[in-house]
C-alpha cells in the first residue's frame, strides 16, 4: 500500500493511525500542502486525487481518498483488529464521533478555509490568532465533550480502539498546536494522554514524520 500524506494533516493522521494500529506497513509518499503553493495541486497528484487534497490511499493501483472510506476499506480487507465494535448501536456511535470530527469541526479549519479567510475577509491566517479558528473550532471540541463523555471507557467508545479515536486525537493534538482553550473538556484531554502514549499512535504523530517541519 501507499500513502500520500502530510504531517500536519489531521485526515492523513487518522489514517496513519489505523494503519498502524492494523499493523499494515505502508510506503509513504509526501504531499507538502503549503510548499510552491501546495504540492496537491500539481497535475500529477490532482489526476491522482481530484479533490487535492491528502489523504490519498493507493492499493495496488486502486486508489481511495477521503479518510473515512480508507478506514472504512481497511476495516473491510484487514479484518484484525476491529476498529468498529461488534454491536450495530456501538457501531453507529462511533461513526456518529466521526462524523462529528470529520464533518462538523475539522471543515471549518481546514487549510483552505483559512486561507481564503485571510485573503478575502482580513481574518489571521495563522490559527493560532484566528478568532474564526478559535470559536468554531473550540465550540466543536466543547460539543464533542459532551457527545463523548457518556460513551467514553478507556477510549473513545468503550474500552476497544476504534475509529473514534482515530478521528478525535488528530483533531485534539491540532487543538494544543494553535492554542484552542480544551479546559473544559476533560475527556477529550484525558484520551489525548492515554492514546498518545501508545505506539500507533506515537508513530504516527506529526511530529514523527519524515516530511515534518
Amino acid at each position: 500500500m501507499i500513502l500520500y500524506t502530510y504531517a500536519y494533516s489531521s485526515a492523513a493522521f487518522r489514517v496513519r493511525i489505523a494503519l498502524n494500529l492494523k499493523g499494515i506497513d505502508a510506503e509513504y509518499r509526501y504531499v507538502h500542502l503549503r510548499r510552491d503553493g501546495g504540492e496537491q495541486y500539481a497535475p500529477s497528484y490532482a489526476a491522482l486525487n481530484p479533490m487535492r487534497e491528502v489523504p490519498t490511499l493507493e492499493d495496488h493501483g486502486r486508489v481511495i481518498s477521503q479518510s473515512m472510506a480508507i478506514l472504512e476499506y481497511l476495516e473491510e480487507t484487514q479484518l484484525e483488529p476491529a476498529l468498529l465494535p461488534v454491536d450495530p448501536y456501538l457501531r453507529a456511535k462511533v461513526r456518529q464521533v466521526c462524523e462529528s470530527v470529520v464533518a462538523g469541526i475539522h471543515p471549518l479549519g481546514n487549510l483552505k478555509v483559512m486561507e481564503y479567510l485571510a485573503a478575502n475577509y482580513g481574518e489571521k491566517p495563522s490559527p493560532a490568532d484566528s478568532k474564526w479558528y478559535q470559536h468554531w473550532v473550540g465550540q466543536g471540541l466543547a460539543r464533542l465533550e459532551e457527545l463523548v463523555a457518556p460513551l467514553s471507557g478507556t477510549y473513545a467508545v468503550g474500552h476497544q480502539l476504534t475509529f473514534a479515536d482515530c478521528c478525535v486525537i488528530p483533531q485534539v493534538f491540532n487543538a494544543h498546536r494553535n492554542n484552542v482553550d480544551i479546559s473544559k473538556c476533560p475527556t477529550l484531554d484525558r484520551l489525548w494522554k492515554t492514546c498518545i502514549g501508545e505506539p500507533a499512535f506515537a508513530k504516527a504523530h506529526p511530529q514523527n514524520q519524515a516530511d515534518a517541519r
